[in-house]
């Protein structure tokens, strides 16, 4: 399994992979801390092994996701805003074991080799999210890590990102759009900036934290625009998406000099299939990344 992770740890070192202003890591530190988390050291889960947690906003589920990836585990991360009963639903579904129980169990103390393979498939399932039910039951959806990267530098191809740059993970990872910030950030050596729990999304946070990059819905944007302050000092792109857009949200942001980029994406897709440039029409949804195809079907179906 492909770890897009190794490559900023080679070339971007210096470079902070992980930073919420109490918790910092730089890429340079991130293999030793991933070789001594407690999950490496597990002798009771194998590469191909299904594991959830109900991960937070945090530096821990940041280096749980990494170190599960590394052992060449199927992440997958379930909402904790649901009730326990449904979480182990979920899980049960997928045939998933739950993390908090194996490192609560006995196995904790059978010590596993750090060096221990992980598969060179780039193609072997190395996520599992669920849909968010919109349309019905919540839907169990696999990626490879091949996917996942291939929609990083199709992402890239409209908004260009650096090693240096900061993407706020305002997303929960159990959602498409938090978990793509992860591996955006990983293939281009950029900071992953934790937003604290409990901390509202506002200019001041924005600043503080020197966030480049951020992606929002449409009702978050509309209250940092309620801001005077907004747009911050050092925000350079705004990804708007998540549902219908307004236009004149769009060219509220625009007027302000915030370069909002719209796009359209899914699930099943591994995050954007469209975005716009920074002078796409309001309210469309742009153009067609690279690694996608798309059509339209005789009865306005789009088809990805």
């Amino acid at each position: 399994m492909i770890w897009p992770i190794e490559s900023s740890i080679s070339h971007h070192g210096n470079q902070l992979a992980y930073d919420d202003g109490k918790r910092q890591i730089p890429y340079g530190s991130l293999q030793s801390a991933v070789d001594e988390s407690s999950i490496m050291q597990l002798a009771s889960i194998d590469v191909g092994d299904y594991v959830a947690w109900s991960p937070e906003n945090d530096f821990d589920s940041f280096l749980n996701f990494w170190t599960l990836q590394r052992r060449g585990c199927v992440t997958c991360p379930i909402s904790s805003r649901l009730s326990n009963s449904k979480r182990y639903q979920m899980a049960e579904q997928i045939n998933a074991r739950w993390l908090r129980s194996i490192l609560d169990s006995k196995d904790k103390a059978q010590r596993k080799s750090v060096d221990s393979h992980r598969p060179d498939d780039p193609n072997q399932p190395a996520t599992l999210i669920f849909s968010s039910g919109s349309t019905g039951p919540p839907k169990a959806i696999v990626h490879a890590m091949s996917a996942h990267i291939a929609s990083a530098t199709g992402a890239a191809e409209i908004i260009p990102l650096e090693s240096g740059d900061r993407w706020l993970w305002s997303l929960p990872l159990y959602h498409i759009s938090g978990l793509s910030i992860l591996i955006r950030c990983a293939t281009a050596g950029a900071t992953v900036v934790g937003l604290p729990a409990g901390q509202k999304l506002d200019t001041h946070v924005l600043d503080k934290l020197k966030v480049t990059h951020l992606s929002v819905v449409g009702t978050q944007l509309r209250r940092l625009l309620a801001e005077k302050t907004f747009p911050p000092r050092h925000l350079r792109t705004v990804l708007l998406g998540g549902s219908s857009i307004d236009p004149k949200l769009v060219e509220g942001a625009r007027n302000r000099g915030v370069d909002v980029r719209t796009t359209y994406g899914l699930s099943e897709m591994a995050s954007q299939v469209t975005t716009s440039s920074v002078d796409g029409a309001p309210g469309a949804s742009g153009k067609l990344l690279e690694n996608r195809q798309l059509q339209i079907s005789s009865t306005g179906e789009i088809l990805v």
